[in-house]
């Protein structure tokens, strides 16, 4: 079960790459905001991938196997995993946005994509950890702080701008959990048995 949810992850995200090296390829002229606009998207989209994959991928399927209702709990993974591929669908949009316009000024349904569907994929990250871990991760927590602290910024410049921005609290969030589990190689295991 937490194998398949995981694909459907893998095959969302990889959608997304070729989607947004569609809109590029769709451009006449590659200016360099349209190219920095490519970049944030590209590395956006790996971010979610290394918050995904990168700390607690594997751990899904031993919080399945030693729950005392399994079923509960993969029943909870559908749910879960729902909420994360809402997220990467709505940051898809965004990033079609900023790759066709970057320099546009972002009203707010641009910045509620762009912002949204980063805190979208981390909400639902968060539901995911709190699931396999039982607990809800900090670096999940503070990515949405900042996300919700880029809102006011983000209704006062560009697409790019916001689109970049979006992927550095990604990056970051990627960062602070790897960080938090280097050295921990069976924390999921720990966590599932605790």
């Amino acid at each position: 079960m937490a194998e398949r949810c995981q694909a459907f992850v893998l095959v969302a995200l990889g959608e997304t790459v070729v989607m947004t090296g569609g809109t590029l390829a769709e451009d006449a002229e590659w200016s360099l905001p349209i190219l920095l606009a490519f970049v944030a998207a590209f590395l956006g989209s790996l971010a979610a991938w290394w918050i995904y994959f990168g700390t607690s991928g594997k751990a899904g399927s031993a919080a399945i196997r030693r729950a005392d209702d399994p079923g509960r709990v993969a029943a909870l993974f559908h749910y879960v995993h729902a909420i994360l591929i809402a997220g990467i669908v709505v940051t898809a949009v965004g990033n079609e946005l900023a790759i066709a316009h970057p320099d546009r000024h972002a009203g707010t349904p641009e910045a509620a994509v762009l912002v949204g569907g980063p805190a979208i994929y981390l909400l639902g990250g968060a539901f995911y950890k709190k699931v396999v871990y039982g607990c809800w991760p900090p670096s999940h927590l503070g990515g949405l702080a900042a996300l919700a602290g880029l809102v006011p910024f983000a209704l006062s410049t560009d697409l790019l701008m916001v689109g970049g921005l979006a992927t550095v609290v990604m990056l970051g969030v990627g960062l602070w959990e790897s960080r938090i589990l280097r050295g921990r190689p069976s924390v999921g295991a720990d966590a599932v048995e605790g």
